[in-house]
């Protein structure tokens, strides 16, 4: 119960499909998600295969909760080599389209191949069909999708790319539901699809989810739902938006490329109140949601004035509004409307430019073209530039090859201000305000990622992962234990295909308690973050293989050297070196990171140790 049990395969270079059956040991040991792609990838051997190469693998992926009424459940994971970094890549959006995907009969989807000319894919109970898409192929993600939607069924759920990913830039993102704007946007998973020139899928399906004990659920579901909503009343208020202002004053999010952390006069001009009291239409809820944290805002400048659309997450605003001094909330609405139709990752494209900004000011862009738009506090010039990455003109080529590949380009001396581990470029949480974070950047598989959670230690306890207290920020003091503990547990909500936000309002047993009604398992806790461990053990491998272990494990100078003076986080930087060496012995790994024979064994992934030579 809780699967289909049924992968989708399809080879667009031959226009063929074929379904697996999957057995129950694997969903077992890797549950769904993420995990589940991790599997798939690995077993294909995915890691030898260039990004953008035809044979790439692309997985779609849900969990066994997808599709039942489990709160905040209505999720789906993306992954693939990542064409940004060249490692493990995956992405994760709330969207309709897992629980379709599960509707038709499929636990996930391998797409392997490249159609000629454009296709999209329409999903159903039997299988798939290949369609034509020359006619949307040039239009934006809005259009896409409502596009697609009249042409198969208007219940569908539609994924899509936009212009970024038609022009395989690195840092394209997937996106779904139209203007209300859900990205799947980290590790270019959108720029994978556009080389296989798919512009969308569509699913649609009315197989209901399998529960093996729906009254055992339904009275957990009971039990948990009101401290839910209690714990989430901000979220829903405010959306993310809402820790714009909290997290200026501790100094996590910083201005003006990372140099700033007490921007918070300006940060209050572009937080969740604001957008509240001025541009605020109505909340978005993903599928069995009760929060509805997705805001939806009217546009009051730019060529869509007007028009109802997605709403900035904390992540564009601190990015494309602090890190850049644009202070401007419909400026800030309008990039981020404008990333949306593209298809851009809102994270990685403000990173990129604001590296860009302070690589001018220092004199490294000499001879780059359009080099006048890159201006401090010039939200005209960030449009403009939006628009060129997106369509890869003039130095958005360059822009939208992401930090790390401009860092290169540039030289030497840009390195400690290129805000990237593995590639990817930082989420807006500063290290140096949240200890934690520094290792959880340095060791997450896809790069710097705050999808960890590990910021939640800072100010929860969670007794049932062995952290009976919530940690110091400026202490590396218990950070190991944290890090590789909320990391194996965040990777099972990835899994399981649940929104993170729930980490905060229940607790382990309950999560475990839901997959077992659902699957008709017997779980134990112990059992359960056992599967996150294998799971990251499993990347972890997978990037080994591409030379990427403890010689990535780090982060770029600026966040290990460079003390604030004033603000929220004056005077710490993390001790990285300190925390990496115990964080390597509590994951059973050796000295440079790779996981002992002892670990795989354990693990029951000692079949993979000999290609990274344990």
């Amino acid at each position: 119960m809780g699967y289909d049990r049924r992968i989708l395969w399809v080879d667009l270079t031959h226009s063929k499909q074929r379904v697996e059956d999957v057995g129950e040991e694997v969903l077992r040991r890797h549950i769904g998600g993420s995990g589940l792609a991790a599997y798939l990838l690995s077993r294909l051997s995915a890691w030898s295969i260039p990004p953008l190469d035809p044979a790439t693998p692309l997985v779609f992926s849900a969990g066994p909760l997808t599709g039942t009424k489990v709160p905040m459940s209505g999720r789906y994971a993306v992954a693939a080599r990542s064409p940004l970094t060249g490692k493990w890549g995956e992405a994760d959006s709330g969207s309709p389209f897992g629980g379709e995907l599960k509707g038709a009969g499929f636990d996930a989807m391998v797409i392997i191949g490249r159609a000629a000319p454009p296709v999209y894919l329409f999903v159903r109970e039997g299988g798939v069909e290949i369609r034509p898409a020359g006619h949307l192929w040039g239009r934006d993600t809005y259009f896409t999708h409502d596009a697609v939607r009249e042409e198969t069924d208007s219940r569908a759920a539609v994924v899509c790319i936009g212009t970024a990913g038609e022009h395989l830039v690195p840092i394209a993102s997937i996106m779904s539901e139209g203007a209300s704007a859900r990205a799947a946007g980290r590790t270019g998973m959108g720029a994978v699809m556009g080389s296989k020139n798919l512009k969308a899928i569509a699913a649609y399906g009315q197989i209901p989810a399998p529960i093996a004990d729906p009254a055992s659920l339904q009275a957990s579901l009971k039990a948990c739902l009101p401290n839910i909503v209690k714990k989430m009343a901000r979220s829903k208020e405010y959306g993310t938006a809402g820790g714009v202002v909290g997290n200026a004053t501790i100094g996590d999010m910083t201005a003006r490329n990372w140099t700033i952390n007490d921007w918070i006069q300006p940060a209050e001009r572009i937080s969740g109140e604001a957008m509240n009291q001025t541009i605020l239409k109505k909340r978005y809820y993903c599928p069995t949601c009760v929060v509805g944290c997705g805001r939806e805002v009217e546009l009051r400048a730019g060529p869509h004035r007007g028009q109802i659309v997605g709403g900035p997450e904390y992540e564009t605003l601190a990015g494309f509004g602090a890190e850049m001094l644009v202070d401007d909330l419909d400026t800030i609405a309008e990039v981020n409307d404008l990333c949306n139709r593209h298809g851009l990752d809102t994270i990685s494209a403000s990173g990129a430019i604001a590296f860009a900004m302070e690589a001018r000011e220092r004199g490294y862009l000499a001879g780059i073209p359009d080099v006048e738009l890159i201006e401090w506090g010039n939200g005209e010039a960030v449009i403009a530039l939006v628009e060129k990455i997106a369509r890869q003109d003039g130095i958005g080529e360059f822009l939208g090859r992401g930090v790390q590949a401009m860092a290169e380009a540039l030289g030497e001396g840009t390195r400690s201000f290129a805000m990237h581990v593995r590639g990817l470029e930082f989420p807006y949480h500063d290290p140096r305000a949240l200890g934690s974070l520094a290792l959880a950047y340095a060791t997450h598989p896809r790069g710097a990622c705050h999808r960890s959670n590990t910021q939640y230690t800072e100010r929860h306890a969670f007794p049932e992962l062995g952290l009976d207290k919530s940690l110091d920020r400026f202490c590396e003091t218990g950070k190991p234990l944290a890090v590789a503990r909320m990391q194996d547990y965040a990777e099972i909500y990835n899994c399981l295909k649940l929104c993170q936000f729930l980490m905060q309002a229940v607790r382990v047993s309950e999560v475990v308690d839901w997959l077992n009604a659902v699957t008709g398992w017997d779980m134990d806790v112990a059992e359960f973050l056992r599967v996150g461990e294998r799971n990251n053990n499993l990347k972890r491998l997978y990037n080994l293989r591409l030379g990427s272990g403890a010689n990535d494990d780090t982060l770029p100078a600026r966040t290990l050297q460079e003390r604030f003076q004033t603000g929220g986080s004056a005077g710490y930087v993390p001790d990285l070196k300190s925390m990496l060496a115990e964080y390597y012995a509590i994951r059973g790994w050796d000295e440079q990171g790779v996981p002992t024979r002892k670990k795989l064994a354990e693990l029951g992934l000692l079949e993979y140790a000999r290609t990274v030579g344990t």
